[in-house]
């Protein structure tokens, strides 16, 4: 393993984007931050806005949760309702995405009604 490679500060987890310029007898690495433009239909509905006038949003770890807040995103759809009879009606599921943490099982749980209801009869039997 070369020296360089050991002294770097960037986590593993990392991309490292290592550029060499042809300069010469002189040899020089240069290391890029890796920026990614993510341009797509992420909130579901369809953007007024052309895609030239609209406003880059820059997303980062530590402003995540909150630019997915700003977005105001909700999910409405029907899934077979497994939970009374056999599946052949359907049940409205409607989550409104706040943050991350919105993607939890325990968090879809609690939005579902009739998932809610079930959560709160089992954590009842578990004090007991």
């Amino acid at each position: 393993m070369s020296k360089n490679k050991q002294s770097s500060v960037a986590p593993k987890e990392r991309i490292n984007i290592k550029y060499v310029p042809n300069t010469g007898d002189q040899v020089a690495e240069i290391e890029l931050p890796l920026n990614l433009l993510v341009v797509g239909d992420l909130k579901g509905v369809r953007e007024e806005t052309s895609i030239e006038e609209r406003q880059v949003v820059s997303v980062n770890k530590n402003n995540f949760n909150s630019v997915m807040n700003e977005a105001n995103i909700s999910l409405s759809f029907n899934v077979p309702n497994r939970l009374e009879g056999d599946g052949e009606e359907d049940m409205p599921v409607a989550l409104s995405i706040k943050g991350l943490d919105d993607f939890s099982p325990d968090n879809v749980a609690k939005k579902v009604p009739e998932l809610k209801k079930i959560l709160e009869l089992l954590s009842t039997t578990d004090e007991k």
